[in-house]
């Protein structure tokens, strides 16, 4: 695989004692760091989804479709039409570190170029994956609303029993409308009808895990909880099996709230 190579130098400014002193001091140093990031073709980064125009949290322009490409299991978007190498990403940069120690300042030197991607010598940069949550506002009865979003994944981030993989567009809008209902909030049924979504073109590209299966998924979750639970029990009771069974209950009550689950069957 190719890669457009980047070379920094990193101004640091580590703690040294200077000759015929005692104490450390903060001096400022230098250092070049080269970063690779990796160049491929369109067809080596095909196009997993395609945004309406407009849509404003990826780009400001509100004319074309917006398309997110996957490689190596993440997505990439081009917020700017910028070649690798042009002015506005060039081969050689500097960066002023705030690290005292030459280590941690390389790794965030590197950290800053590791969410590029170069397509076809066009700079692209990496965006968590779509997907839908039901949101709710106010307390029902048309008071606040019931409405579906688009979101985009952040790192380490869980989703939630009101969120949907990208993949399964008419489940949000039903479980949209299901939660609308039960709120009463029946003047917002054909808004969340109307909701558009992103075109999916590439479905394997997605990783999230569609909701049911991550609710069949945390039931059989509970179930083994609660098997471990009932045998703690079995027998005398003592203080650390008393112990047990609480942290077992507290963990059952997060998961079923977490994933929207009211009734396990055994």
């Amino acid at each position: 695989m190719d890669t457009f190579t980047i070379t920094t130098t990193v101004t640091f400014h580590p703690l040294r004692v200077p000759p015929r002193c005692r104490k450390p001091r903060r001096v400022e140093e230098t250092f070049t760091v080269t970063t690779d990031i990796p160049s491929v073709t369109a067809a080596d980064a095909p196009v997993a989804c395609i945004f309406d125009p407009g849509y404003q949290r990826l780009t400001h322009d509100e004319t074309d479709e917006i398309a997110l490409r996957t490689f190596d299991g993440s997505f990439y978007i081009q917020r700017r039409d910028v070649n690798a190498g042009d002015e506005d990403f060039p081969s050689e940069r500097t960066w002023e570190s705030r690290e005292t120690d030459q280590v941690a300042a390389e790794r965030e030197a590197h950290g800053r170029l590791w969410k590029y991607l170069v397509i076809d010598g066009k700079v692209w940069e990496t965006i968590g994956e779509p997907y839908y949550s039901v949101n709710t506002y106010g307390t029902g009865n048309n008071h606040g609303g019931t409405g579906l979003s688009l979101n985009l994944l952040s790192a380490g981030q869980d989703v939630s029993s009101l969120d949907y993989a990208a993949t399964e567009l008419e489940a949000a809008i039903d479980g949209a409308l299901e939660v609308a209902e039960a709120r009463r909030d029946t003047e917002y049924f054909e808004h969340i009808r109307s909701f558009k979504g992103v075109n999916v073109i590439l479905p394997e590209a997605f990783r999230i895990i569609p909701r049911d299966m991550r609710k069949t998924s945390k039931e059989a979750e509970v179930r083994v909880v609660a098997d471990a639970m009932s045998a703690a029990l079995s027998g005398p009771l003592d203080r650390e099996k008393i112990r047990t069974v609480r942290e077992a209950l507290k963990e059952l009550e997060d998961i079923m709230f977490n994933h929207g689950i009211d009734e396990v069957s055994r």
